[in-house]
């Protein structure tokens, strides 16, 4: 299934900066296997993540997401994630990052619908051929406003990345995408289990002894393959979760400082401003101040 998608090589455009209740940024791009992450990331603003040709793997907070040409992958803010590329193949894909925050103050109900795409299990989407011909024939009206000379062209894109979440949001239903065989190996598999299970009980009391003993492998060699495949050793791989969690928690809610270091798994206020500072390079009330909108 190939669809005219304008394309143009390492372009980028911004609509304000991420600091702004409204923010938009295209991001056009090859990518290979040389140059794969080499651990999962976040961003503070959602993020649409379309493959425009080639295959590749989504790892989202330690789910492992086989994506064909035209896949799309809607991530939440603070959702931990990487896209693995593979040997010899090229991929190109378009990625459009965007705040919308504005909206909340006449249209918080259509907020909140809006992030029901990407606030699910499995925010991966993939349409049939006239789904999608619809869907690129706004993104490329996004490509060819954001090329314009046009004064007013920052406010015709917000009015289409509305109509392109609109568009998604009512033809949700009809998502063709389903979990595909990974092709990892089997303690690859297996540490993304691991980290899986991480992401959804960070605010337990983990260790490499229970872990281990949960998932059947000697704790020597689940430290050393955690290590291998996520470039963290296994407690750092904890703490950068649960710092993750802290830090969506001090921008979108008004929960007190010690309330969430009990949410996150801290054992201790100075445990987490001691493991925070080291992450984030500030206190956390420092990091709210100067980063919510």
């Amino acid at each position: 299934m190939k669809h005219n998608v304008l394309y143009d090589e390492a372009y980028e455009y911004d609509v304000n900066n991420d600091k702004n209740p409204l923010f938009i940024h295209f991001d056009y791009g090859t990518r290979y296997y040389q140059i794969n992450m080499p651990f999962q990331h976040f961003h503070h603003y959602f993020e649409v993540y379309l493959l425009l040709e080639g295959h590749a793997e989504h790892i989202l907070e330690g789910k492992v997401y086989n994506m064909k040409e035209y896949d799309f992958a809607f991530l939440t803010p603070f959702r931990l994630h990487k896209t693995k590329y593979h040997e010899g193949t090229p991929c190109k894909r378009l990625v459009l990052s965007f705040s919308i925050d504005f909206l909340k103050v006449h249209f918080p109900y259509v907020i909140d619908e809006f992030k029901t795409l990407f606030d699910t299990e499995k925010p991966i989407y993939r349409f049939d051929k006239d789904k999608m011909t619809e869907i690129i024939s706004i993104i490329n009206e996004m490509y060819k406003i954001s090329k314009s000379s046009n004064v007013t062209k920052d406010l015709a894109l917000t009015t289409y990345l509305i109509r392109f979440l609109e568009l998604v949001y009512r033809l949700r239903n009809d998502n063709r995408y389903f979990a595909d065989p990974t092709y990892t190996s089997s303690i690859e598999s297996k540490i993304y289990e691991i980290t899986s299970y991480i992401h959804t009980n960070f605010q337990d009391d983990l260790s490499l002894d229970f872990l281990a003993n949960k998932f059947y492998i000697s704790p020597h060699y689940l430290s050393r393959q955690f290590k291998s495949i996520t470039k963290f050793t296994l407690v750092n791989y904890i703490q950068e979760t649960r710092v993750k969690k802290a830090q969506e928690l001090l921008l979108d809610t008004n929960l007190k400082v010690i309330e969430i270091v009990e949410i996150c798994g801290f054992g201790s206020l100075s445990q987490f401003n001691r493991v925070f500072n080291k992450i984030a390079h500030c206190s956390p009330r420092d990091y709210r101040k100067f980063n919510k909108i």
